[in-house]
């Protein structure tokens, strides 16, 4: 497991990346950052949007039995565990199927071109 997480910012946009195979033990490390960025954002007069806040844990399917975390701690609220995300665009589901993107993208295009 890697202790620090991958950030990336784009314009409004954060993004944390944390690499891990065991879930538990994944979830616990992210927990200790996000105290350290919670404790950060305190400092400078900072707040997080909790309502547009969460967490996705990609795993392959084989691996989908594994026990996955459905919140962790942000300071004293609570992040929860979405099965997707949209980052930069593009869809992003826990198994990196891409099935969710592809919907998405064709929902978009029957509101143009009723055929599709």
């Amino acid at each position: 497991c890697s202790p620090l997480g991958n950030i990336r910012i784009f314009a409004d946009d954060t993004a944390i990346f944390f690499e891990c195979s065991d879930p538990n033990q994944l979830a616990h490390i992210t927990e200790n950052i996000m105290n350290n960025i919670s404790e950060w954002f305190k400092a400078n007069k900072l707040t997080l949007n909790l309502d547009k806040s969460n967490f996705c844990i990609f795993c392959s399917i084989k691996n989908k039995n594994k026990p996955i975390p459905e919140s962790i701690k942000f300071g004293d609220k609570q992040i929860y565990r979405v099965s997707h995300i949209k980052y930069l665009g593009l869809y992003l589901d826990e198994h990196l199927s891409f099935s969710y993107h592809i919907n998405e993208v064709c929902k978009s295009l029957r509101k143009y071109f009723p055929v599709f």
